[in-house]
């Protein structure tokens, strides 16, 4: 992960000094990641970020609905994770969303950093706002098996698209800033939301 990425990523992250652990649990600037499964290239992304904000003395968290495996055990620096656990359905998940975002603004959280397409769009769903965007994958770079899938389930694909380009949309337009790897990803998201990322 580039120097610039990290730094786009975390701009407006200040440092927290001298303050009681309540208030710097307060402060914690959040990551919000969708899912973590397993120790991949997305993960080592979460944890550049942590480490440059843990060595800035940024006070932050790894947020993610579910967790398969303990990120903080690949870290060498503390990592701070929580766990929302909501229900496994997307409303569920995506209410679940607002309500956490909703609460940390309200104790006066910077504004949370959300990984990902599949984040954002649940973060549209009922309407979030104020948060940053990280963009690691583009739908091209994303398959969708549907050999196992009911001929119900396949009809109903296309309606699914629909309203995921939609909500997605109305997501990646509700952020700023909006950042992502490269050149080339960024021309995709241009051409399917209408609007260009900063490209790292």
């Amino acid at each position: 992960m580039s120097e610039s990425m990290v730094s786009k990523t975390t701009a407006g992250a200040t440092a927290t000094t001298g303050k009681t652990t309540t208030e710097t649990m307060v402060q914690d600037r959040i990551l919000f990641v969708y899912e973590i499964t397993n120790f991949g290239g997305g993960e080592r992304v979460y944890l550049s970020l942590s480490k440059f904000m843990h060595a800035q003395g940024i006070p932050h968290r790894i947020v993610s609905y579910y967790q398969g495996i303990r990120l903080q055990d690949y870290a060498d620096w503390p990592v701070k994770v929580e766990i929302l656990s909501p229900k496994r359905n997307p409303l569920n998940k995506a209410w679940t969303l607002k309500k956490y975002l909703a609460r940390q603004q309200a104790l006066g959280v910077e504004k949370p950093l959300l990984v990902g397409l599949q984040s954002v769009m649940h973060a549209a769903t009922f309407g979030s706002k104020d948060y940053a965007l990280l963009i690691l994958d583009t739908p091209s770079l994303l398959t969708t098996n549907q050999v196992q899938r009911s001929a119900l389930s396949r009809l109903a694909a296309p309606l699914r698209s629909l309203l995921f380009e939609r909500l997605t949309r109305r997501g990646v337009h509700q952020a700023s800033p909006v950042i992502i790897p490269t050149d080339v990803m960024a021309d995709e998201v241009d051409s399917l939301y209408g609007l260009r990322p900063d490209d790292a």
